[in-house]
């Protein structure tokens, strides 16, 4: 993962506003997303494990035990793991450890689905963005769920007005024709894409391991 986004998830406090930024009065559109999740998790078989990287504060955990699948979560920040092993006690969490994704800690095809959600925006290197993919598609047995962040919408005009004056651009903005093609070149497929609405900046694929 690019060195920026390490940094960011690398405190206490990193985690404790990370949880704040994720609280659904803040985020209106918490429901729209865990549908789409879910819309997408219940093609899997009951008791499938889910590899949920980046875990965060352990957002998806709820999500999986009350579908009855399995869940494991991993971060390169270990203040989100520690604030993520707090979210369920339920014996379908198999557990959580500090990975980073482009390096996953696990075998081929070793896990029924892998969650990479909210992050390949984050990371601006394609090089890097194709490394997670092909980890992915690496250890899952056929699906990967991913979030990204599309340039056609209402926010990255904004976001693009913010950059000129701070100089911050340590965001990536994906179309949904390139993450096909990155995607594609790390053996994956689009089986579906998502968003709230077309000039939402937030957009949901559904891939799969060819």
């Amino acid at each position: 993962m690019n060195k920026p986004v390490k940094q960011r998830r690398a405190t206490g406090q990193a985690a404790l506003d990370y949880v704040a930024s994720r609280d659904p009065k803040r985020y209106r559109c918490t429901a729209q997303e865990e549908a789409i999740v879910r819309s997408w998790l219940k093609q899997l078989p009951p008791n499938a494990l889910i590899w949920d990287c980046p875990c965060g504060a352990g957002r998806f955990v709820n999500t999986a035990v009350e579908m009855g699948l399995r869940y494991a979560g991993a971060d390169v920040g270990l203040p989100m793991v520690q604030q993520a092993r707090n979210v369920s006690t339920s014996a379908l969490v198999a557990g959580f450890c500090n990975a980073d994704a482009e390096r996953l800690p696990l075998r081929d095809d070793s896990v029924d689905c892998v969650n990479l959600w909210r992050l390949l925006h984050h990371v601006p290197n394609e090089a890097t963005r194709k490394r997670m993919l092909a980890e992915a598609a690496r250890v899952s047995r056929g699906m990967v769920l991913v979030s990204f962040h599309h340039p056609v919408s209402f926010t990255f005009a904004r976001r693009l007005l913010k950059r000129i004056v701070t100089g911050d651009w340590e965001m990536a903005d994906i179309t949904h024709w390139r993450l096909a093609r990155e995607a594609g070149e790390c053996g994956l497929e689009v089986v579906e894409m998502q968003t709230f609405h077309l000039l939402s900046i937030n957009w949901f694929a559904h891939l799969r391991k060819r």
